[in-house]
């Protein structure tokens, strides 16, 4: 039986690449070099993907793939978790970080509008496949995934969840981008760029959680494991973007620039 590639994996595929040529670009306003911009880029797809599949495999379907372990390679069916890409994606970039003297609070900020279009247009992905949907409703923007049949899913009117991600992640994106043309917040706080948009899509998170009704693993205090870490995530960037703009937090470096290693 022939396989197709499922929507997804080339949003994901097209997004990268969007980033990537966007990042040799944004890279000259922060003084980075190109082979310091594809080294960090490569340990980012590693990471992301990595965390992605193993956060799904771990917590989504644990006894699924205790008794089918040799699904767990099967990437080409789907199977990844945002936060799970960006635990890994950031572990990765944190290590490279460390590994070559650089300072991670100005490549976070760097790094900012990468995830955010990622993230973005992997919703569209979403929404064209029919995963990660919402819950019934009659809506005058209702949607209705044929999809669903082939996965034994009711096929019913329903939130469109992901178009809801993909706005507000949009709306989020351009908003820091002409923050930090206006006010330069990487200059004078390296690092509240990226906490600001890491509250700020945690945010859109809980509200794209609360109109979710997809399979995604066991359920604490009635809630997902995805709303509990945006939970943890809005206090966090709150804190620490709060530390940032006073100056409890301050980097140690010689100068505003990033050298490399």
């Amino acid at each position: 039986m022939s396989q197709t590639l499922p929507l997804w994996f080339i949003f994901t595929s097209v997004s990268w690449s969007m980033t990537l040529i966007w990042a040799f670009y944004r890279g000259y306003k922060y003084h980075l070099k190109q082979e310091q911009i594809l080294d960090l880029n490569l340990y980012l797809m590693f990471g992301a993907f990595l965390g992605g599949r193993l956060f799904h495999v771990f917590y989504e379907y644990p006894n699924y793939y205790r008794l089918h372990p040799l699904e767990v390679l099967k990437i080409w069916q789907g199977g990844f978790v945002f936060y799970g890409a960006l635990i890994g994606a950031v572990s990765f970039a944190l290590f490279w970080c460390k590994k070559n003297r650089q300072q991670p609070l100005i490549w976070g900020d760097f790094l900012v509008p990468f995830a955010g279009l990622n993230y973005a247009l992997g919703r569209l992905g979403c929404f064209f496949t029919g995963c990660c949907y919402g819950r019934q409703c009659h809506l005058p923007w209702a949607v209705t995934f044929h999809s669903h049949k082939e996965w034994g899913i009711p096929i019913v009117p329903r939130h469109p969840t992901q178009i809801y991600a993909f706005l507000w992640e949009f709306i989020v994106l351009i908003g820091l981008l002409l923050w930090e043309k206006r006010k330069s917040p990487s200059h004078k706080s390296p690092g509240l760029l990226f906490f600001v948009w890491l509250g700020l899509h945690a945010l859109g998170r809980l509200f794209m959680e609360s109109f979710r009704d997809d399979d995604r693993g066991a359920f604490i205090l009635n809630q997902s494991v995805s709303f509990w870490i945006s939970v943890i995530l809005i206090f966090l960037s709150f804190f620490i973007s709060l530390s940032l703009k006073i100056g409890l937090i301050k980097m140690n470096r010689p100068s505003d620039k990033v050298t490399g290693a």
